[in-house]
């Protein structure tokens, strides 16, 4: 009896750790996700997704891959330098190219107030066609999960196309937040990138070569 009784409760402590687990996932923030998607060797979909709109193929080529602390610099390996380096670094970035012209770009810069992610495409001549930026207030202010995110698409008569909107952790749409001063003045300084050049590590990548 004793037997069947727990056995019984054997799906309800399942189906209890699974409820843990998938709560734990969705409080984790952007920020670790990316960097575990990294440890693991892997890509998140929607950076995946996005590059591969962008090289228009879904055999991706192996990215070059930098960090900062300080300055930029190319790594071998960005999964085992975010192991060793922990938080560290200011910022970390991938870039795929296509006969060794820069056409994607994945970037990270965090510190405690604030977490950026930056996807950009660029054509041929290195011109950026499509961007979106994703500001996330960082630790300092642990009980905001909200996202702000900002897409810029370069149309056919040369005019960036801006859209905006906002999503919790996990992508759901959201309205506008209450937004500090200092969160409405952050989202004001995110970076516009209109060409390969204005990114701070193409100058790294260019003496890697």
């Amino acid at each position: 009896m004793e037997e069947v009784t727990r056995l019984r409760h054997i799906p309800v402590l399942t189906a209890f750790l699974f409820l843990l687990f998938s709560i734990s996932l969705r409080a984790q923030r952007p920020s670790q996700r990316y960097q575990a998607t990294i440890e693991a060797g892997k890509l998140e979909p929607r950076v995946r997704a996005f590059v591969a709109a962008c090289l228009h193929t879904e055999k991706l080529p192996k990215p070059v891959q930098l960090y900062s602390q300080g300055g930029w610099f190319v790594t071998p390996d960005l999964a085992t330098h975010i192991k060793d380096q922990g938080s560290d670094d200011d910022g970390t970035a991938q870039v795929w190219s296509i006969d060794s012209k820069p056409r994607a770009v994945s970037l990270w810069v965090h510190d405690d107030e604030f977490d950026r992610s930056t996807l950009a495409c660029l054509d041929d001549k290195g011109t950026v066609t499509r961007q979106v930026n994703e500001y996330m207030p960082g630790t300092s202010e642990p009980d905001l999960h909200w996202i702000s995110i900002h897409s810029f698409t370069l149309a056919a008569n040369g005019k960036s196309q801006m859209s905006s909107r906002y999503t919790d952790w996990d992508g759901h749409p959201m309205v506008t937040p209450g937004l500090t001063s200092e969160d409405r003045d952050f989202i004001a300084g995110e970076r516009r990138y209109a060409k390969w050049s204005d990114f701070d590590f193409a100058g790294a990548l260019a003496r890697d070569r």
